[in-house]
């Protein structure tokens, strides 16, 4: 994670990959126990669990308003004030109980926290990356938080018996209040501790929204149904979704610098149309895997597992923006309203799909999903940046 062209203080470079080290435990905690949370103690079926997606998602969408109201905040403080709402969040959720009301506040403040830490994490890596590598630099960067998204479903692998939801998220709370604290205790550097701009949008930055807004239409697609099938048609527990981080996160690692090098080298659009080639196949499998005997359980894990891969990607937009931006202060506010724009979709589509999966089944749900990864295939063929990485 060395920088010696641009003189960044190795402080602030050890810091801030410690940072994104503690944020990726506190996820990994999160994203291995949330699914089967909401099953266990709230006892959701698929039209509950895509209702909830709209307030959890609704922060997500406020993204680009929430990052303009810290404009007076360097992008380093935003970052440890956004990990700080992850940690609130964490804590809220072993006060809920049994009530809705408490479930959506925690929710909100962890979202709210998450979707912030996305943008400015990736605009403070780009600033920390020599010119001519930012694609390979996002990779290392990718493969640490892959890293601790291992230990964190580890942790919840070896002791959820013991310290049970309650416990795993106080966890969870504190490796992300670790992050607010290295967050905010990096050197002052640039434009990291620079006055920031509160919103852009530009129409040269189009097909960024619209690769946005496709991509947040097929995450949430993944995210909230792809466990529920594990869940409620394959019955799975827990512990079966911290075992497929623990071997989805150290490919992640390994894959996430190839990934960033194949960006710098083969470019974005021939990586993203790759990534919606591959998805449209993982749709497919993932939506019939209940109808292949004996295999498919294995089908729909791996799927869950190469779905969990193909995020890397998005290293691939993000430096796409970085490539045609005016100017760096540009890139933070765009980031961030790349993720309002894939929250409009992500708030709606739950739902919707939840109704489809009630009343139609699963294999419906996947199959709009394929045609929405296609749609994204057509985009991505679109781009036309043949500007060299680094400009």
């Amino acid at each position: 994670m060395k920088n010696s062209n641009r003189g960044v203080n190795s402080n602030c470079v050890i810091k801030f990959a410690a940072a994104v080290i503690a944020l990726g435990i506190s996820y990994g905690i999160y994203g291995t126990t949330i699914n089967n949370f909401l099953s266990d103690e709230f006892g959701m079926n698929a039209v509950q669990r895509g209702h909830l997606e709209l307030p959890r998602e609704f922060p997500g969408f406020l993204c680009a308003l929430m990052s303009g109201a810290l404009f007076f905040l360097s992008e380093a403080k935003a970052a440890a004030v956004a990990s700080l709402l992850i940690s609130i969040g964490m804590v809220g959720l072993t006060l809920t109980g049994t009530s809705y009301i408490k479930l959506i506040i925690a929710l909100l403040f962890w979202s709210a926290g998450t979707h912030l830490t996305q943008p400015l994490v990736s605009s403070i890596a780009m600033q920390l990356a020599e010119p001519h590598s930012r694609g390979s630099f996002l990779g290392k960067l990718r493969a640490l938080d892959a890293i601790a998204t291992v230990l964190g479903g580890g942790i919840v692998w070896l002791a959820i018996e013991r310290l049970h939801y309650n416990g795993l998220f106080v966890f969870s709370a504190v490796a992300s209040a670790i992050a607010a604290l290295l967050f905010s205790s990096m050197p002052e550097l640039t434009l990291m501790h620079s006055p920031r701009r509160k919103f852009v949008f530009d129409k040269r930055y189009m097909l960024f929204y619209l690769l946005n807004i496709l991509f947040g239409a097929r995450k949430q697609l993944f995210l909230t149904f792809g466990p529920w099938v594990l869940i409620k048609v394959f019955n799975q527990q827990a512990s079966t979704f911290a075992r497929l981080w623990i071997i989805a996160a150290p490919l992640t690692a390994i894959i996430n610098p190839r990934v960033g090098r194949l960006v710098d080298r083969w470019g974005e659009r021939n990586v993203l149309m790759l990534d919606a080639a591959m998805l449209i196949i993982v749709c497919v499998i993932y939506g019939f895997a209940s109808h292949i005997p004996v295999f498919g359980l294995y089908l729909a894990l791996a799927c869950y597992i190469l779905d969990q891969l193909l995020f890397v990607t998005g290293i691939a937009r993000a430096t796409y923006l970085r490539k045609i931006a005016k100017d760096e202060s540009d890139v933070a506010p765009s980031l961030s309203l790349g993720v309002s724009l894939d929250h409009a979709v992500s708030m709606l589509l739950p739902s919707f799909a939840g109704y489809i999966w009630y009343h139609y089944g699963h294999e419906l749900v996947f199959i709009i999903a394929a045609g929405l990864s296609f749609l994204n295939l057509i985009t991505a063929a679109v781009i036309r940046c043949n500007c060299k990485s680094g400009s």
